[in-house]
Parts: C-alpha cells; structure tokens; sequence
C-alpha cells in the first residue's frame, strides 16, 4: 500500500481469538485511545482492512467511527485495488437510530432534533413537526402543540392522514378535557 499509494501505512496486528467480537473490541478500542497514536494527529484517515475475519473488520469499522468520527475513508482491497466502502455512513445511521429510540424511551424529544441536526439528516422536517408537537405537549403547551400538529399533517400526504388523528388534542379549554390530558 505505501508503495503504490506513498502514504505512511501503520500495521497493528492482532493475535488474541480472531472470532471473540468483544476481546477484538477491547484491544483495539485501547490501541486507538493511547496518547501518541498517529491516528489522532491525521486530517484524514484512509482506513484499509486486509486479511482478518468479518468481525475483527466489524470490530474496527465501528471503533473509528466511534472515536472519529468524521474524515474517514474505509477501503478494501481486492486485485491490488483500494475499493471504497461507504461503512462509515451506514455505522452513524446506526448509532444516530440506537441514539434517537434511547432518547425517545425518556421523552427528550428536543435532544433527538439536535442530534438530526447535528448528523445533517435530510427530510427530518415531517419528524421534527412531530418531535416539537411531542416536546410542546409533555410541557402543556398545548397551543404550540395543536400548532406542530396542524403543521405537520399539511406536510404529510392527505391519504395517511387518519392514521395520525390519535394526536389531535381534544378542547383543551374544557376542564375534563385539560384534566384528562394531564393524567393520561
């Protein structure tokens, strides 16, 4: 690789249990973490798996995209070729997903449109209407509440929307009405 690409190629071998995910997880996680690792002081890491089973490639895919998450290039090689593998997006999908259902199990529905934008989600619109509509409705705001949900079923189309009438607040400004809502 240095030879045909001229760049610096820093080899890191593994000898534990090459199928045991997690010892593979371990010793590579504190590989990458000591001070002085060349990877910190990269701009950009081109990243290139030879060899190794499917879980010891897994294992180091999501550790740097943990660690670094930005600036990656993940590649194989095959015929002597580096062949681009877009892992680093798909791994941020997963964690942005396991991120946004931990954050929803605790009803922080602002967090999850921060981390939306943060990650630059395209056509999040539609669920941020329904995040703020979440958020405005735990906090009995209901007005902006009724105000996301007006908004988001004009952005929805007209055939789905019965399956989002549930949401509609009942009048608020019937005192059983605000009762029941506060205790449901």
């Amino acid at each position: 690789m240095k030879e045909t690409y001229n760049i610096h190629v820093n080899v890191v071998e593994y000898v534990n249990n090459p199928t045991d995910y997690e010892l593979i997880y371990n010793f590579y996680t504190l590989y990458f973490l000591q001070e002085g690792n060349p990877f910190d002081k990269a701009d950009k890491r081109i990243i290139s798996l030879s060899g190794g089973t499917p879980q010891m490639n897994e294992a180091l895919y999501v550790i740097l995209s943990s660690i670094y998450p930005t600036h990656n290039e993940f590649y194989n090689i095959f015929e002597e070729k580096l062949i681009p593998i877009n892992h680093e997006q798909t791994i941020n999908r997963i964690f942005i997903k396991k991120s946004c259902a931990e954050l929803l199990k605790i009803n922080e529905y602002q967090s999850i449109i921060e981390v939306l934008k943060k990650y630059k989600i395209k056509d999040h619109e539609p669920l941020r209407l329904l995040l703020n509509y979440a958020h405005f409705r735990k906090n009995f705001d209901f007005e902006k509440s009724e105000e996301c949900l007006k908004e988001f079923v004009n952005s929805i189309h007209s055939s789905v929307h019965k399956e989002y009438s549930f949401l509609s607040l009942e009048n608020i400004s019937d005192p059983k009405n605000l009762i029941k809502e506060l205790f449901s």
